[in-house]
């Protein structure tokens, strides 16, 4: 890609151009896919037909706009997790009904069978539920949206330190940061409300950025 300060190539992964400094979406003077010199306000290049990315002045969530945000993509995840719940229950029973009350009579093995069953069971309901947060925020964080469905509720989407679309690979990865970002006491959220971006720690892990959709 090429910088919009400069007309310099540079790596789409680095956050600065290493010729002016600047980060190579942050001005308009060149078209970020061919390098053709464009105009101030100018939504689309001339020459390739590409639309034109630009950074700067957007405005960050807040931390309160976040919490709404992920309070409405956990009521919509308790649906599929309260089905497998239910699903996984109803299986239990089938695979152990003596599961439910004690059998004093029931040998040792018989009952250590029984309970291998149903920690089974809880397994896969567990792996399934975890399988379906990870690729609920991975997908949709990189789609056109670039936000789940609680973000574009409260109008908030995510974008690279270039203001652009992140890669599935990125929002995989911040996935995995989300998750520490809660294992260590929530504190990883927090800082959203606290850091200069209003950067949560999967944000800084990942490199990306919050903002309001103009």
């Amino acid at each position: 890609m090429y910088c919009r300060e400069c007309g310099s190539t540079v790596n789409q992964h680095n956050n600065y151009c290493m010729s002016c400094g600047f980060r190579p979406n942050q001005s308009s003077n060149y078209c970020q896919s061919c390098g053709e010199e464009t105009k101030a306000h100018q939504e689309m290049c001339v020459n390739c037909g590409e639309m034109l990315q630009s950074s700067g002045g957007e405005e960050y969530a807040g931390f309160w706009l976040r919490v709404a945000a992920v309070l409405i993509d956990c009521i919509i995840l308790a649906v599929p997790a309260g089905i497998l719940s239910i699903t996984g229950f109803i299986v239990g029973l089938s695979l152990s009904p003596d599961s439910l009350y004690v059998d004093y009579n029931m040998e040792a093995e018989a009952e250590a069978e029984a309970e291998a069953k149903l920690m089974l069971v809880n397994f896969i309901v567990n792996l399934l539920s975890g399988l379906i947060g990870l690729f609920y925020f991975t997908i949709f964080h990189c789609s056109k949206w670039q936000a789940t469905i609680g973000k574009k509720a409260v109008g908030i989407k995510v974008i690279d330190y270039n203001g652009g679309k992140i890669s599935f690979w990125k929002s995989f990865g911040r996935y995995f940061g989300y998750l520490l970002s809660g294992i260590i006491l929530g504190i990883g959220y927090i800082m959203a409300g606290l850091t200069k971006n209003k950067e949560a720690l999967h944000d800084m892990m990942s490199s990306t950025l919050v903002i309001k959709k103009r």
